[in-house]
């Protein structure tokens, strides 16, 4: 039997990632991916942090793949421009054929062991207390390997084997109503820009990639997605619906004159969204393996990038014994889902399909009218500023208030939207509380929470209370979050871990999960 410090499963950008970080720590690392070379899957491609990349090693050869660093951003939300600078912290769209490619060798260069095409078929357990002790998978040829390691990291994606075969529940589950078509141009002279349109039913966004191609994508309400892959329907959807892109206002009749297609239009239609409980004794769940949020915002690369390098810092100085490995991992699980919430919600309400409610779009006037809140914006999807912070209560009552003031909405309307946002966050929060388990078919969890909770209910997987939309932090107590900021707790804090304290004796206790019969092929991968 082969023996490793480390097994992580999934080879893509959460896997290489950590991969990489902890080959270069000093532990002995196999990584394994199920595929023979990396593929195109549904990515924004989006990379708000560039700082992850940099302390990978990899920046300068992800720039060298010629993908131009975005330094402003054209953002648009029906008659709201928010379109902000951000010198200091500009974005870069790569094609994850070429970053998940990069990643995976930096991985091998840091000292990994990379195996491709190898299928992860079991997890091994001691005998005396069941913790997971290594795995089993097989090769390209078929054989059936048996590897030892003290942990087992599992970042092969959403429908992961490691969590179906570690009996991980999925929580706080959602579902997309927007699917989304893309597809890349040649000869389209796009501007050093993120693009992102909102306008009435019509979501678009744009950004220039590696090697002169360009990103269009479209995400129409699920019920017209699949309209949009035929010739030509993606260029008319942007003539149609989109606010001219860059600074200098190009129209995109302009921009669309000489642009070929590169490759057919790619689709993707119904994808879950969830939390998964991520970390047991022996193992551990990361990238979308452990959470998938609404594609609308782009988070999920910054997020695996992020949240490898993390889980890296937490297991390093607990590698002394399992005791305390185990509870690393728990600890980093609970700030990841710290990390995490606010920004699910927010991107779950920002992907809704239909036309923006009054009081939502008043929300975002407030912001247009303002550089200062505008770049905070940018900053809170480039994750420097807490979502908590940006949607203060404070916020959005005067924005409730000056909708009250106008009369251009009947105030019985307006108070009733009022009162379903607050209805919404208040459930938001009780789930923080008590996690909604998906169904299970042996019938031992459901999706709700129940009234007699087992060890692993009690146990606070979640974030706290989640920050929820904008609109919806009205409800949000001022003095709970006077509090958090004093403290350092709330989104994007990984510094303390005493509101999930962990029952003593060890790991949460799961049920074997069969897989969920709803779970879709293709949904968004980090």
């Amino acid at each position: 039997m082969e023996r490793f410090d480390v097994a992580v499963v999934g080879g893509r950008v959460a896997g290489s990632s950590a991969a990489a970080h902890l080959a270069r720590a000093g532990l002995s690392v196999l990584l394994l991916e199920r595929a023979k070379a990396p593929s195109e899957i549904l990515s924004t491609h989006t990379i708000q942090d560039l700082d992850c990349l940099d302390r990978l090693g990899v920046l300068d050869t992800v720039l060298a793949t010629g993908s131009p660093p975005m330094p402003r951003s054209t953002l648009w939300i029906d008659d709201c421009d928010l379109s902000v600078d951000h010198v200091e912290q500009p974005w870069l769209s790569v094609r994850r054929l070429t970053l998940d490619g990069l990643l995976l060798d930096t991985a091998r260069r840091a000292g990994a062991d990379v195996r491709l095409e190898c299928k992860v078929t079991g997890l091994l357990r001691d005998d005396r207390d069941g913790r997971v002790n290594g795995l089993r998978y097989e090769d390209p040829h078929g054989r059936e390997v048996s590897v030892s390691c003290r942990l087992v990291v599992g970042a092969d994606g959403r429908s992961s084997t490691v969590a179906r075969l570690a009996g991980a529940r999925k929580y706080h589950q959602s579902w997309n109503e927007r699917g989304a078509v893309w597809r890349y141009f040649e000869g389209l002279p796009a501007p050093p820009e993120f693009f992102f349109c909102r306008r009435g039913d019509d979501l678009l966004l744009a950004a220039p990639c590696d090697q002169g191609r360009v990103l269009l994508a479209v995400q129409p309400a699920l019920k017209d997605t699949s309209g949009y892959r035929a010739p030509g329907e993606i260029e008319r959807a942007f003539l149609r619906a989109a606010r001219p892109w860059g600074q200098d206002g190009r129209e995109w009749k302009d921009l669309l004159a000489d642009a070929e297609p590169d490759g057919a239009a790619r689709m993707v239609l119904r994808y879950a969204c969830f939390f998964r409980e991520s970390a047991g004794p022996g193992w551990v769940l990361l990238g979308d393996a452990g959470h998938v949020k609404d594609a609308v915002t782009g988070q999920g690369i910054s997020d695996a990038m992020r949240h490898a390098e993390r889980l890296t810092a937490r297991v390093l100085p607990a590698w002394r014994s399992t005791r305390s490995l185990d509870a690393a991992t728990r600890h980093w699980w609970h700030a990841r889902d710290r990390d995490a919430a606010p920004m699910y919600w927010l991107s779950q309400d920002m992907g809704r399909a239909g036309s923006s409610s009054p009081l939502y779009g008043s929300f975002f006037e407030r912001i247009a009218s303002s550089e200062r809140l505008k770049l905070r914006l940018q900053e809170v999807l480039g994750r420097r500023y807490r979502v908590r912070r940006f949607i203060a209560p404070y916020r959005f009552a005067a924005v409730i208030a000056a909708q009250l003031r106008k009369g251009e909405t009947p105030a019985g309307a307006t108070l009733r939207e009022a009162r379903e946002l607050i209805r919404t966050e208040a459930v938001r929060r009780w789930m923080g509380v008590r996690p909604r388990y998906e169904r299970q078919r042996d019938g031992r969890a459901s999706i709700a929470a129940r009234g007699g909770n087992t060890g692993a209910d009690r146990l606070t997987p979640a974030g706290g209370a989640p920050a929820g939309t904008a609109a919806a932090a009205a409800a949000a107590a001022p003095a709970r979050q006077d509090h958090d900021e004093r403290k350092g707790g709330g989104d994007g804090d990984d510094r303390s871990d005493r509101a999930h304290r962990v029952p003593r004796g060890g790991g949460v206790r799961t049920h074997r999960t069969a897989r969920s019969a709803s779970s879709v092929a293709e949904g968004p991968d980090e």
